[in-house]
């Protein structure tokens, strides 16, 4: 799987009003909170607008005479039907974080084909993402993220080419039109397993019944040895459904997983689900992965429809994962 947490290219066609770009409002000094993005400061369309004839935007920021070398040559290779619109842009960040195309061109993964398209149009779906990627060369497989509630895209797909050389095509032309796009990365469970422990004996158990309590829980895996258990619970004392239970050995605990995840437990045969517990480290990373996650689609929700329901601090997108 592939990750979607990516920060991204220049964004083309964002009117910034130099008093007002970068403020926030409704965070306290120590960063915690919410914060509200001053929206109105943005000269920008809820709706992606234009195409690679009419949005041949000036590029801005430092590198601008570097950028130009590699994205002067992209309208002939855009052409196509149907067009590409200009991309949603990301309106949070700060021209500072927005990639060079050179940076949007490495590729840490050797071999790596796999291509991260954030930007696209709500009323984007798989065969229209294949239509827009296709133009670049051969393409193995392409998906865009669609949100299962209501039908639209995230805003954000992949798309795999043949080789490389297209895959690099595709970012420069994509790049061009402003959108958020790169090589993809490495995947966030390949990450997460990276931060695991593996002398880990502690294993923790979900979808338990509520009236279960530590030595019930012992008693279901009678035939092991039980080094510890316990229950998570609530400030109140109630069973929150879950527990950790330690075992002797590593070998166990695999024993455990293959024979036990997926077990029917108790009078209520609730489907136990069992892994190993979280390292500190892992569990670092899911906090911020999913507080990164929230505020990007916060973030997409903003540009693509007005809304401005950010709960998010703006120093999230900040903490850098890689």
């Amino acid at each position: 799987m592939l990750q979607d947490d990516h920060r991204g290219c220049l964004n083309v066609g964002i009117q910034h009003d130099a008093s007002t770009h970068g403020q926030y409002m409704g965070h306290d000094n120590d960063g915690l909170g919410a914060a509200l993005y001053q929206f109105n400061s943005l000269n920008i369309s809820a709706e992606p607008a234009g195409t690679a004839e009419s949005n041949i935007s000036q590029v801005q920021g430092a590198d601008q005479k570097q950028d130009s070398i590699y994205v002067t040559s992209q309208p002939a290779l855009l052409k196509g039907n149907p067009t590409i619109p200009q991309a949603v842009p990301a309106i949070f960040t700060p021209p500072a974080q927005m990639k060079s195309i050179e940076q949007c061109l490495e590729n840490p993964i050797k071999g790596n084909r796999n291509v991260y398209i954030r930007g696209l149009s709500p009323k984007t779906d798989d065969e229209l993402l294949l239509h827009y990627v296709s133009r670049f060369g051969k393409v193995e497989q392409s998906k865009a993220i669609i949100d299962t509630s209501t039908g639209a895209c995230k805003g954000f797909g992949f798309a795999k080419f043949a080789n490389v050389s297209d895959s690099e095509k595709c970012i420069r032309g994509f790049y061009y039109l402003g959108y958020e796009v790169s090589f993809a990365r490495e995947s966030f469970n390949a990450r997460l397993n990276a931060e695991g422990d593996e002398n880990s004996t502690n294993l923790y158990l979900s979808n338990l019944s509520k009236s279960i309590n530590e030595v019930e829980l012992c008693a279901i895996f009678s035939e092991y040895h039980v080094v510890s258990s316990k229950i998570l619970r609530d400030s109140m004392g109630n069973s929150r459904g879950a527990g950790f239970a330690r075992f002797e050995t590593r070998e166990k605990c695999e024993e455990i997983i293959k024979k036990y995840h997926g077990f029917a437990v108790g009078d209520e045969s609730l489907i136990m689900q069992v892994r190993y517990a979280d390292t500190p480290a892992q569990k670092e990373l899911k906090r911020i992965t999913a507080n990164r996650r929230q505020y990007r689609t916060n973030e997409y929700k903003i540009a693509a429809y007005g809304a401005v329901n950010v709960s998010m601090h703006p120093s999230v997108y900040k903490q850098d994962l890689e």
